[in-house]
């Protein structure tokens, strides 16, 4: 197609040139779109497209900057949960029409890691890092882009607010799983370090679990809360609104009061802010280093907390890993609905990303370590369950499941 299509500018194209004539081509042949689109189907209208937030005092290429201008930010992401699903769910999205999957990234394109932020911050450049990851698509085309990298769960406070900072009206999807299951799978993904170490999965257990009841347990099991209304009447006049924890840190805002509507308590609320806001900024020390942080990651109340605390219950969607395996296709129906595309039939799908790693003897997890883990995260899936409006029946996993 020429020099001009190589040399990085970025102009409107002159009628009668080759790539005109070539995008002519491509747009009659979208003839599967023709039945939807005589019939004014909602889905065929454009996305929810803007474009990559140019604004700061960082230093950025001029050309990135002008890339920004013309390119659609992500209208989806999926953060996690590591071992949850989150691959398959992100593969089966990538198979719609209306889906353009990243252009650079691991796991097939699916973790683009246009977000992560090293040291939690923004650096220079970091906008040509995000714009070239990601397809070219113009505000007024019916697709969608999006993004798959797990680690957005966990690690950074920031970066919701950096994805709703390109784009407000972005969707985001938690893939979970019950959280023994989870880190059983996470555990054998991991097998080679563990077993370089010598640790098999109850020394992991026995080795982290009680300093993270040391450090968490005080968010939900009403202690927190309790000294917060004891120091708040011994300052005089009761228990009053102070400001939350949210707001005494960089990366955090304002719960909305829905957050805490499911609880009755404004104490309560506010222990559970001030939980996410330890989750992500507190180190919890372990007496078994565990670098791959096989309890935390499935702590999932403070992060999806925090991440509806920043983009608001609308624009956020819960699947499980269970509910994939008993319904695929109800859950992809619902999926789609919520992201706003086209119906589709995907067909059969299979399996993605499944942990091959076989762990035997010692290794293996006992029932005493289940029993354990069911007991401490029965109270951070309790409250899960009132956040999201619906119960994800956990408890019900019994240990038989782990003996395959």
């Amino acid at each position: 197609v020429g020099p001009p299509a190589l040399d990085g500018a970025w102009k409107e194209l002159a009628a009668g040139t080759p790539l005109v004539a070539w995008f002519a081509h491509v747009h009659s042949r979208l003839g599967r779109w023709g039945n939807l689109a005589k019939a004014g189907a909602a889905c065929l209208k454009p996305r929810n497209c803007t474009s990559f937030d140019t604004r700061g005092e960082l230093e950025e290429m001029p050309l990135d900057l002008q890339a920004a201008k013309f390119r659609c930010a992500p209208s989806f992401v999926i953060p996690g949960t590591q071992k949850g699903a989150s691959t398959f769910l992100f593969h089966a999205l990538s198979r719609h029409p209306q889906v353009v999957p990243p252009l650079r990234g691991a796991h097939g394109y699916k973790e683009a890691g246009a977000y992560v932020l090293q040291g939690c911050s923004r650096r220079p450049r970091q906008i040509g890092n995000r714009v070239h990851r990601f397809p070219f698509l113009e505000p007024d085309e019916p697709f969608a882009t999006g993004d798959g990298t797990v680690h957005y769960m966990m690690t950074c406070p920031a970066i919701p607010g950096e994805i709703v900072r390109d784009n407000p009206a972005v969707r985001v999807i938690f893939a979970l799983r019950d959280p023994v299951s989870r880190m059983w799978s996470d555990y054998r993904f991991a097998a080679e370090w563990y077993r370089q170490k010598k640790w098999g999965f109850n020394d992991v257990v026995d080795g982290t679990l009680p300093n993270y009841q040391n450090c968490l347990d005080q968010f939900v099991n009403g202690s927190y809360a309790r000294g917060l209304l004891e120091a708040e009447a011994k300052a005089g006049g009761g228990p009053r609104r102070k400001t939350r924890p949210h707001q005494q840190a960089q990366y955090f805002v304002p719960a909305p009061k829905w957050l805490g509507e499911a609880r009755g308590s404004r104490a309560e609320e506010r222990a559970l802010d001030a939980g996410a806001l330890s989750f992500y900024t507190s180190r919890c020390p372990t007496s078994l280093g565990d670098n791959h942080n096989l309890v935390k990651k499935s702590v999932y109340v403070f992060q999806v907390r925090h991440w509806l605390s920043v983009l608001g219950k609308e624009r956020v969607r819960v699947v499980t890993t269970e509910e994939i395996a008993k319904d695929q296709k109800k859950v992809l129906v619902e999926v789609l609905d919520f992201m706003g595309l086209c119906p589709f039939t995907f067909g059969n799908l299979g399996r993605d990303n499944v942990t091959p790693f076989d762990v035997r003897g010692s290794f293996r997890i006992n029932e005493e370590s289940f029993k354990k883990l069911k007991r401490f995260f029965k109270p951070y899936n309790q409250l899960l369950y009132e956040m999201i409006g619906r119960d994800l029946s956990w408890e019900k996993k019994t240990f038989d499941s782990f003996k395959k």
